[in-house]
């Protein structure tokens, strides 16, 4: 998990408090302060370190003196990790209360996968409040295809290897598509990626048009696509999908954007 000067606190503590309950299924909790995070979030940092301590969890809080973005602030928290998995976590999610067990269960079930995701449940002020779900494609054969048009996973909720997250050296600094671009460089690679389709993380919605119209972004992910070509994971024909969508989509004001991306939602 990593958290920077901007979350909010009182969601911070939630997030917190939703591995707490869960704390018998793993180890470690890794959790990188990007850059200064301020007195209030340090307070919670060090309620919750003496709550994980005394349930026996390895509590691990890496620092940096400024902020250097998810994908580096991912990598750092990469190299304190001792155990064979990782999983992801941000820091206003809340985790559904059998996530770790289910983990358990999955791992044992089918050692050899490098990635599991699942869907997540987006949610206002409580998770159930809006029954909206985010539905990716379960098989690889069907991540792989998705992946030429959007993001295959659901970030927040994978469980990765460690080994193979290093094997691929980690996050790149793709901006926006931190994630969206490891996903090809582990398929590229020939490594095994699955969601489960079941909700493992209730997502805490915000005004994803704001955030993701206008020309800033549209240079983002014409930077992604670039890497991908540059992977040799988008042809000709796979970018030109890519893109004509998004150049319309960007153009478009906030509100608009925002309903776009309920419709490409699927309500349970």
């Amino acid at each position: 998990m990593s958290v920077y000067c901007k979350d909010n606190p009182k969601y911070f503590s939630l997030a917190l408090k939703s591995l707490l309950h869960q704390s018998e299924y793993y180890q470690q909790l890794v959790l990188v302060c990007d850059g200064k995070v301020g007195s209030e979030l340090e307070a919670i940092i060090k309620e919750y370190k003496e709550y994980f301590t005394k349930n026996k969890i390895d509590f691990i809080n890496p620092k940096t003196e400024v902020n250097n973005g998810l994908g580096k602030a991912l990598n750092i928290g990469t190299a304190y990790c001792n155990q064979d998995y990782i999983v992801r976590m941000d820091s206003d999610d809340i985790c559904a209360d059998n996530r770790f067990q289910r983990l358990v269960e999955i791992i044992t079930d089918d050692p050899e996968t490098d990635v599991i995701g699942t869907q997540i449940e987006e949610f206002n002020k409580q998770p159930g409040d809006l029954k909206n779900r985010r539905v990716v494609p379960t098989q690889l054969s069907e991540i792989i295809n998705y992946s030429k048009m959007r993001n295959p996973m659901n970030h927040v909720t994978v469980c990765i290897k460690r080994k193979s997250l290093l094997a691929v050296e980690g996050y790149e600094n793709v901006l926006f598509h931190e994630d969206y671009y490891l996903w090809l460089k582990m398929i590229s690679k020939g490594m095994n990626l699955k969601n489960v389709n079941e909700v493992h993380v209730f997502v805490r919605v915000g005004d994803l048009g704001n955030r993701r119209n206008g020309i800033k972004y549209f240079k983002n992910e014409i930077k992604f696509l670039k890497a991908a070509i540059y992977l040799k994971e988008f042809t000709i024909i796979d970018s030109l999908k890519y893109i004509l969508p998004r150049i319309l989509v960007r153009l478009l004001p906030g509100y608009m954007v925002s309903k776009v991306y309920k419709k490409l939602r699927v309500s349970s």
